[in-house]
């Protein structure tokens, strides 16, 4: 029997890695169990996770229990309020606590899932996820955000805590990462503070 384990290689003292979306089972379009996510989380030297599944709250809890990982992996309960019924995009919110009714997705708008997210916690993180992903999924193109005009232009809400720059999606998609990139300069340029975001979206 031998034990193998990798060396670490560059300190990071302070710095934990983040995931902030990330997708297992129940969610509809992930087949992996919840154990195998955070396994493949913590194999890639990931320190805090949080499960956003699609308008079902993600916990992680009992797989850190069957897998011995409590204490050097870290997570909280979340959720993506994935829109539904000519939707306008997806949201990502943590910490969401278990046995609360999830944001409204179906038949709603922005205003009213603010109000879900904010109601209870108003310290709640509130993230924009790939807001130029196509086929009517990214807010930015819904709305029809373009960083040239000037910020009057904008008539629909933006007050995010963050904004997911960069989406696993995006890989071998370099000039979406670019437009998001673009869209968060301009957004600064108008005045605005958000946390810029990298995330595997799994």
């Amino acid at each position: 029997e031998v034990e193998l384990s990798p060396r670490h290689v560059v300190p990071t003292p302070g710095v934990l890695g983040c995931d902030l979306h990330v997708h297992a089972r129940p969610s509809f379009d992930t087949p992996v169990t919840p154990e195998d996510r955070v396994l493949s989380l913590a194999a890639a030297g990931i320190d805090f996770a949080v499960p956003t599944e699609h308008n079902i709250i993600g916990d992680y809890a009992s797989a850190l229990d069957i897998l011995g990982l409590k204490g050097q992996f870290l997570s909280v309960t979340g959720v993506e309020v994935t829109t539904y019924n000519k939707g306008f995009g997806h949201f990502g919110v943590f910490p969401y606590p278990l046995g609360a009714r999830v944001p409204p997705f179906r038949h709603t708008n922005m205003s009213a899932i603010f109000r879900a997210v904010r109601t209870g916690d108003p310290n709640r993180y509130f993230q924009l996820n790939h807001p130029r992903l196509p086929k009517g999924i990214g807010y930015f193109n819904n709305i029809g955000f373009d960083p040239k005009l000037p910020r009057t232009h904008i008539s629909k809400r933006i007050d995010f805590d963050g904004i997911e720059v960069y989406n696993g999606y995006d890989t071998e998609r370099p000039e979406r990462v670019e437009q998001v990139l673009r869209d968060y300069w301009a957004l600064l340029d108008y005045g605005w503070r958000y946390t810029a975001t990298g995330s595997s979206d799994s």
